[in-house]
């Protein structure tokens, strides 16, 4: 008798230390998903994402119909993997890689036009001059059929502004490999732009 209870209780605790395992292994695949859906709706949020060859995605560009309006499209790259941008007859670089054409006291930006397939420096000054520089495919950014290729690592902005005119920009990995970017576009106002030019 006092063996079957022994028996009864062991089978007792081993069932209760089963539904304890159970329950923490669903706990634990709770907290897993829990943690990944965090991580991707933090991911998807900030602008990141991951390209694989030949995969493509897109941001829109907005650019106010107003005067001194502007958009600024970001690119961040990871790695020196060749990333195709298109959608943009022109495309804006300051020519010293400063971050806004605002903020920097360059006087220079390289000009990539697609539609007249050349590659410019523009320089402004008293009078603004424009020069054919050489499309060589060894820079960090260089012309394409209908776009242009970047292959630099870092941060960029190119002036995308078309002002009154909402369009997307393709951005499309054209190398081998995988790889990492984040992207945006300031869509800025003209009054924001005159009152900090007067300032």
């Amino acid at each position: 008798m006092q063996r079957d209870i022994q028996t009864n209780y062991s089978v007792q605790a081993s069932d209760g230390l089963t539904r304890f395992k159970k329950k923490k292994r669903v706990l634990l695949w709770v907290m897993i998903g829990i943690g990944l859906y965090t991580i991707i709706t933090v991911y998807l949020i900030s602008g990141f994402r991951i390209l694989f060859p030949g995969q493509e995605t897109q941001v829109i560009v907005s650019t106010p119909d107003q005067e001194g309006a502007s958009s600024q499209f970001y690119l961040i790259k990871f790695d020196k993997t060749k990333i195709k941008l298109s959608g943009q007859e022109v495309w804006g670089n300051p020519y010293d890689d400063y971050m806004d054409y605002f903020n920097s006291d360059s006087e220079e930006a390289v000009i990539y036009d697609i539609k007249r397939k050349n590659k410019y420096l523009v320089s402004y000054g008293d009078e603004m001059t424009e020069k054919i520089i050489p499309n060589d495919k060894r820079n960090e950014v260089y012309l394409a059929d209908d776009g242009i290729i970047v292959q630099y690592q870092g941060k960029r902005m190119f002036d995308v502004s078309a002002r009154g005119e909402t369009y997307k920009i393709k951005i499309k990995n054209v190398s081998k490999g995988i790889t990492v970017i984040q992207s945006h576009v300031d869509n800025r106002e003209g009054a924001v732009l005159q009152k900090n030019e007067t300032e």
